[in-house]
């Protein structure tokens, strides 16, 4: 028969034991509730869209079966990276013999249309567009910017203490025109636009570059 004390040792040393064992463990992994593995990136799925080439032209050739083209299917990705459908509606004989081409006509991008054009100025804020980028200048410091949805536009306020009358220039496509509005120590301009876009904003020495994804 083991003595009372002796067990009570032998309880407190098990006891050390398992808790060591489970210190080990914990050390062993960096959190326990992941799997280990080689990587040391996980692979998270996420809504960023890489931009793919830009699109030109794509073939589908039918089966010798094929003679009336009821519908097409077009599958795209949007902005945040969803995925949509749009269905439209042909009923057409067709050709097996030929292709069905799927094409985008792209604009060719001339000197006249990639060249910045004053679309707006104020006494101290002007305004160039050339295709999808806006030169917004100006010595006032930018305080804040974001996006509004419905109808999508994008709002800039800048510092300054002034008392003016609200103002819109129209501008061009994609940008609608812009509002200027006079507000507590600082002016805002909401730049409309004529669709859903991402924008980015880099600075520039005399104000910043508003460009539109």
């Amino acid at each position: 028969m083991i003595p009372k004390g002796k067990k009570m040792m032998q309880s407190w040393k098990i006891g050390w034991s398992l808790l060591f064992m489970f210190v080990l463990t914990l050390h062993a992994r960096e959190n326990p509730f992941f799997p280990v593995t080689k990587e040391k990136i996980p692979n998270y799925s996420t809504n960023i869209v890489k931009k793919p080439p830009p699109f030109h032209s794509a073939k589908v050739n039918l089966p010798d079966t094929a003679r009336v083209l009821k519908s097409v299917t077009l599958t795209y990705q949007n902005l945040d990276g969803s995925l949509s459908s749009k269905s439209i509606d042909i009923a057409r004989s067709i050709n097996w013999h030929e292709p069905i081409v799927i094409m985008q006509k792209n604009k060719k991008l001339t000197k006249a249309k990639s060249a910045f054009t004053l679309v707006g100025k104020f006494p101290f804020i002007r305004f160039y567009a050339a295709q999808y980028k806006m030169k917004i200048l100006t010595k006032d410091p930018l305080i804040r910017h974001f996006k509004l949805p419905k109808p999508d536009r994008i709002v800039l306020d800048f510092k300054r203490e002034d008392d003016f009358r609200t103002y819109t220039f129209k501008a061009k496509t994609p940008f609608l025109k812009i509002t200027i509005g006079n507000h507590a120590k600082y002016y805002r301009v909401v730049v409309l636009l004529d669709g859903h876009y991402g924008y980015r904003l880099k600075p520039l020495k005399n104000g910043c570059l508003l460009q539109l994804f």
